[in-house]
């Protein structure tokens, strides 16, 4: 998400289709600091569609599960939803960033395990 200059990036998310958001590297932050991801996964979604924002897990120290957890159980607050004009994350969406997006771009089959 280019932090800490992730409003630039965003923007040039938005003019250039070729070019992906990376919640990698701060995706334990965000985890931690729910309303951080908030404010970021929503504006990231205003200016770009839920196939070109991905999740990595580069960074050892983070607890994956927790980091993992707050994807699959994101929802954007509804007074934010409101107030900021933030979209209703779906299972659709979630399911994208979590890895069907990284799927897509390294052609690889996803295939549910769980």
């Amino acid at each position: 998400m280019g932090w800490p200059n992730t409003e630039e990036l965003i923007g040039l998310a938005g003019k250039h289709q070729n070019l992906y958001l990376s919640l990698s590297g701060i995706i334990g932050w965000l985890a931690r600091a729910p309303y951080r991801g908030y404010h970021m996964i929503g504006t990231a979604l205003q200016w770009v569609p839920a196939d070109r924002i991905v999740m990595g897990l580069d960074l050892p120290f983070d607890d994956m599960k927790k980091a993992v957890d707050y994807i699959r159980n994101l929802q954007i607050p509804e007074e934010l939803r409101e107030q900021w004009g933030y979209c209703e994350i779906t299972d659709e969406m979630r399911a994208k960033i979590l890895g069907l997006n990284l799927a897509g771009l390294a052609k690889i089959d996803p295939t549910k395990r769980v």
